[in-house]
């Protein structure tokens, strides 16, 4: 049985790709000279720091699964035939790791711009 990072990815992945576009959409319109305001320069220098924010973290946690090897792998185990199971979750737990920055800050943006 797959472990619960796949069902988790996948939202993370799905939550990205709804959001997004609402975000950028939001924030193109405040960048439009018509409606540049204090307002819209400071939504777009909080844009700038949350993306480098949300990029250092899932870099870190990239970082930190490709030093920690999969549970069960010996250092000569990693690459068995019967391992390969073991390496697919540790991978999708990587990448889970990863985008979960990257979702909260989406999906956190999208409810924000809502309320406005």
């Amino acid at each position: 049985m797959r472990n619960n990072n796949w069902h988790a990815t996948w939202d993370h992945a799905v939550a990205i790709a709804i959001g997004a576009p609402q975000v950028i959409a939001h924030r193109v319109g405040m960048m439009h000279p018509v409606s540049w305001s204090p307002v819209a320069a400071a939504e777009c220098q909080q844009m700038v720091a949350e993306k480098v924010e949300a990029a250092a973290e899932s870099w870190l946690a990239l970082c930190s699964a490709w030093l920690t090897a999969p549970p069960g792998a010996s250092a000569l185990g990693w690459w068995d035939s019967g391992f390969s199971q073991g390496i697919a979750d540790h991978a999708v737990g990587a990448v889970n790791q990863a985008l979960d920055p990257v979702s909260r800050c989406v999906t956190a943006n999208v409810d924000r711009l809502r309320k406005e």
